[in-house]
């Protein structure tokens, strides 16, 4: 049985063109709230009440603003040829930022995608019948799920533009958000 081995990813010394993916919106944009400054908060406080819990709860819409504007919203960017590098909450190889954020409310058949730059949602045009067969999927590892859904989309293309041998960089920019992410659950 042949082990396949992956190379180190290294910087690339010119930034390679690579086609993009269109996401269907509907053009449909909710704005989300920009949370107010919090008061002081107690790392060490915060990470030792954080639990993981098998109940799965539906974020309210304030939760859900706070959870994405602390963890994932642009803090700054700017433009390297035809690609925006961003600055944000989570690290990320190169500041590329290959993760879209797809979000499911239980018991809605459509999905929406966070905007870290306008610190906005849009809903998504994709087929009914193919989101409800996504649900249901997911259902199988979650029956019942009454938890909001929040669905990383790693888009490898975004990474290999600047990157050789790339391909470990999407998991560890994954990680890197989703630690992110728990810290402001807790507040």
């Amino acid at each position: 049985m042949s082990k396949e081995v992956l190379m180190n990813p290294t910087p690339r010394t010119k930034s390679i063109s690579v086609n993009s993916y269109a996401y269907p919106y509907l053009g449909i944009k909710k704005e989300l709230t920009r949370p107010s400054k919090p008061n002081h908060i107690n790392f060490f406080k915060v990470i030792e009440e954080r639990r993981s819990n098998k109940d799965l709860l539906p974020l309210e819409e304030n939760q859900l603003d706070s959870l994405l504007w602390y963890s994932s919203r642009t803090r700054d960017a700017y433009l390297d040829e035809d690609y925006i590098l961003s600055k944000r909450p989570s690290p990320s190889a190169g500041a590329v930022h290959p993760i879209d954020i797809l979000i499911n409310h239980a018991g809605d058949n459509f999905f929406s995608i966070y905007s870290p730059f306008e610190h906005g949602v849009y809903r998504l045009d994709f087929l009914e019948e193919k989101v409800q067969s996504f649900i249901k999927h997911i259902s199988l590892a979650f029956p019942g799920r009454k938890g909001t859904l929040l669905w990383f989309i790693i888009h490898q293309y975004r990474t290999d533009k600047y990157y050789k041998n790339s391909e470990s960089l999407g998991w560890r920019d994954a990680g890197a958000l989703m630690q992110t992410m728990l810290l402001p659950v807790v507040l």
